[in-house]
């Protein structure tokens, strides 16, 4: 086949190829592979593509020796992964890797999103590439010091500590998969943002899903009983503001030792349709030590 090699940058050059937009294409590519398909070329490397040498330039992908297929629910558990990344949400985020069979610390969510986050990074041209690795050392080295005096833990136990216990096969192509892409937009010194091109790609896949499954909140406000005259005028405002307005939430309040709200309404995130519970739990970190703080002022001052 007739191209010209991504590594040839006099003829590139020559033709007038937009390299930012053909990284674009191959990404986009890509993504279709994976997140459409389920089947995709797991060795994304310069050497695998050619460029047509006529306007306008297509990318025409080689060598389909190293593939992988993914399953149906594999797919949709990537991209969750991808958009929660996106999002910052980190209950979706952990939900993902759940669906993935990783092995979680799910009480360390916000490292968990820190190594998922950097694969979805923006791509960097070579000459910041160096810089790049650099600050994510530096980053890197802080969040071990910080890691260290959360856990307790002795300068060794934090340098081989992971928040990810296990990655399961799929997941490593996946990621290998990105990690080459990027090194093609290193090599072509261009900067693309993954999280745009590749969201349309894993928004179709997951919401489609979604749309197809069983309704798993058809009530917006989550059915448990009802407190007290207050709480009832509280459901009935929540539904004049409308679900559109509103993600999800939990309302609980307290009158003389008894508890005269406890409202649950809406999903678990963007890409998570269960029902927020009562009981559902959320990283809200060091939010509740104010709580706690004035609790125990209270207690105090009630002697």
């Amino acid at each position: 086949m007739d191209g010209i090699r991504l590594h040839d940058n006099d003829s590139l050059e020559e033709y007038g190829v937009d390299k930012k937009r053909l990284v674009e294409e191959i990404t986009r590519a890509y993504a279709h592979q994976i997140y459409i398909d389920g089947f995709f070329n797991g060795d994304p490397h310069p050497g695998n593509f050619l460029v047509s040498k006529e306007p306008p330039h297509k990318p025409i992908l080689l060598d389909f020796g190293l593939t992988k297929r993914i399953s149906q629910s594999m797919k949709q558990a990537l991209a969750k992964m991808f958009l929660s990344c996106a999002e910052g949400d980190q209950v979706a985020l952990l939900s993902a890797f759940a669906e993935m069979g990783l092995k979680l610390r799910v009480d360390m969510p916000q490292q968990s999103m820190e190594i998922a986050s950097i694969f979805f990074r923006q791509s960097t041209t070579a000459t910041e590439a160096k810089e790049n690795i650099k600050a994510l050392n530096e980053q890197r080295e802080r969040n071990a010091k910080a890691l260290q005096e959360k856990m307790k833990l002795n300068k060794k136990e934090v340098k081989h500590f992971n928040p990810v216990d296990a990655f399961p096969g799929d997941a490593i192509i996946f990621m290998r998969v990105l990690n080459l892409l990027r090194g093609l937009s290193a090599s072509l010194n261009v900067r693309i943002v993954y999280l745009d091109i590749m969201r349309p790609f894993a928004e179709s896949t997951l919401l489609g899903s979604l749309t197809r499954g069983p309704s798993t909140n058809s009530e917006w406000i989550y059915d448990s009983p009802v407190n007290s005259e207050v709480e009832s005028k509280l459901r009935s405002l929540l539904l004049e503001m409308g679900s559109d307005k509103i993600l999800g939430l939990q309302v609980c309040a307290y009158k003389d030792g008894k508890v005269i709200i406890d409202t649950a309404a809406g999903t678990l995130g963007k890409y998570d349709p269960r029902p927020v519970q009562p009981d559902s739990l959320f990283p809200v970190f060091s939010v509740t030590k104010g709580i706690t703080a004035g609790m125990v002022h209270w207690l105090v001052d009630q002697g």
